[in-house]
């Protein structure tokens, strides 16, 4: 299909292609995976220990980030890298602020759902439909390669004006969050091309699908449930 596009548009060629994708360097990769999953797991920890004092919440949450600093197998950076490699963008993001959250509360209170709430907008739709085709790819189920089109820069571009065009639309305060966290994941994308070179792994992952099809369940299942 791409090949075919590529003929019918030769002046996408460039956009399309796919042949010499630029990858993050080694160095950079080994540095990043303790320091993102640090703000992962920091992120994580302010959630779970909302309802705690803040002394609490800010010591579990630089606990979690000099565990992930522990070098080799020491470190569960390790074995989430070799299990996972890295957690996208919007992921980090997301639990930045968790953990921003979490070290600015004075009290305990309710758990952070504001915070875990930025991630859940307008956008929500689309990221449960691209997890899903992924998905498919990753079994074989669909007639092309989703996924290689992530090392495209045609993908790269299409993501970016479907993240400009929802804040410029947006009437809600969460759709344009939503929107402003997927445009500053990929403009870190584009600095560092982290996690892996390609763009779905950026604004994606499984963990953070996996979130979101289970929020979504539950605001379908309390809908229904307030109906009868």
């Amino acid at each position: 299909m791409m090949h075919t596009l590529q003929e019918t548009f030769p002046f996408l060629a460039t956009w399309l292609s796919t042949a010499t994708p630029l990858l993050p360097g080694l160095t950079l990769v080994r540095w990043a995976q303790p320091l993102l999953w640090g703000v992962v797991l920091a992120g994580l920890a302010a959630h779970l220990l909302a309802r705690q004092s803040r002394r609490v919440r800010c010591g579990a949450m630089a606990l979690a980030v000099l565990w992930m600093l522990l070098p080799g197998p020491w470190s569960p950076a390790w074995w989430l890298g070799l299990a996972f490699q890295l957690p996208s963008y919007v992921t980090v993001l997301l639990c930045a602020g968790m953990a921003w959250a979490g070290w600015r509360r004075d009290t305990g209170g309710g758990p952070l759902s504001e915070a875990v709430r930025a991630g859940f907008g307008g956008l929500k739709a689309l990221a449960l439909v691209m997890g899903a085709l992924l998905l498919a790819d990753m079994f074989i189920l669909l007639p092309f390669s989703l996924y290689r089109w992530g090392f495209s820069s045609f993908i790269f571009g299409l993501l970016l004006a479907a993240g400009l065009l929802a804040w410029l639309l947006a009437r809600k305060v969460a759709t344009r969050r939503d929107a402003q966290l997927v445009c500053a994941a990929l403009a870190l994308f584009a600095l560092t091309r982290l996690p892996s070179g390609n763009v779905f792994d950026a604004v994606i992952d499984p963990w953070l699908w996996m979130v979101l099809l289970a929020h979504s369940l539950q605001q379908g299942y309390r809908s229904i449930k307030s109906r009868f």
